[in-house]
């Protein structure tokens, strides 16, 4: 993308803009209690995401397996437009930074909705809902998704 600029003010306005170039955070930001569990949110959800052998509990990722695979072209293409906007002048750092982290949030989200394997045991749906979703009982692991802009 070009900078219109003859005397590199252009370049120094995008380098003020961009200066400090934040980040955000998606995923459990705020471990809660958990019902029924002596584990909160964010622990629910490595146990989850890396699975636990010892307690023979599978993996099923909902994090790396959204950002390594499913969601990471809409995620890039997102990046791009709003780069674009943000090197242009029309859109903040922090807007674009917090619309980065609401797409994150709302596909994990889904990823969460979406996964059906593993499959529960059948000594776990017992204790559940009937469901043919291992990670969604109360909803409480998929609600506890959401995202931070840390500047």
């Amino acid at each position: 993308h070009r900078i219109k600029s003859t005397n590199g003010k252009g370049i120094k306005a995008l380098l003020r803009r961009v200066k400090n170039p934040g980040m955000v955070d998606v995923g459990i930001i705020e471990a809660k209690g958990h019902n029924g569990s002596d584990l909160n949110t964010a622990e629910i959800g490595y146990v989850h995401e890396f699975g636990s052998p010892k307690n023979n509990i599978p993996e099923r990722s909902f994090i790396r397996s959204t950002v390594h695979g499913s969601g990471q072209k809409e995620v890039v293409a997102l990046s791009r437009r709003l780069l674009k906007k943000i090197v242009d002048g029309t859109m903040e750092q922090k807007k674009a930074l917090g619309l980065l982290g609401a797409l994150g949030a709302d596909l994990i989200s889904q990823k969460i909705v979406s996964i059906r394997n593993p499959p529960n045991k059948p000594s776990t749906l017992r204790g559940k809902k009937p469901r043919t979703n291992p990670l969604v009982d109360t909803g409480q692991l998929k609600n506890s998704i959401t995202w931070r802009v840390q500047e």
